[in-house]
């Protein structure tokens, strides 16, 4: 492919996508974490996320995720898993007979 012809030349670079994920969020890289999420949204803020993850109910976990590219923060995800099954919760589901 000749640089100087007539149809345009696309060069498509693809970036190195990694991920880590965390059991607490203790562990997330602050530096990290307040790089890759929107400034205003309080929801996802380190203050709001310890406080959820301390305070939360029997069988509630959460996880954390930050996506990198380039080996830069990107994007920082939050997973809430509730244990549907945890009898502290008071039954929401029971897999026991009665």
């Amino acid at each position: 492919m000749s640089l100087n012809s007539a149809s345009p030349t696309r060069i498509h670079r693809k970036a190195a996508i990694d991920f880590k994920i965390f059991h607490s969020f203790s562990e997330v890289n602050q530096a990290d974490w307040v790089t890759a999420i929107a400034p205003d949204d309080i929801f996802v803020t380190a203050d709001y996320l310890s406080v959820m993850e301390k305070c939360s109910p029997a069988g509630l976990v959460f996880r954390y995720a930050i996506v990198y590219a380039n080996d830069a923060p990107v994007s920082a995800l939050v997973f809430q898993l509730l244990n549907v099954g945890e009898k502290k919760l008071g039954g929401i589901l029971n897999f026991e007979d009665k």
